[in-house]
């Protein structure tokens, strides 16, 4: 049951896919904005 609950493991995969929602963010700014790209030198 312990490891089920571990929350060591639930915390890497939250941060995970915050990071995923995070670079779709970005990647949707610099599509909405290509100069930005250019500027991040993409």
């Amino acid at each position: 049951m312990q490891e089920q609950t571990d929350p060591q493991t639930e915390s890497e995969e939250t941060d995970s896919q915050q990071q995923q929602a995070d670079m779709q963010r970005l990647v949707k700014e610099i599509e909405a904005h290509p100069e930005i790209g250019r500027l991040m030198q993409i």
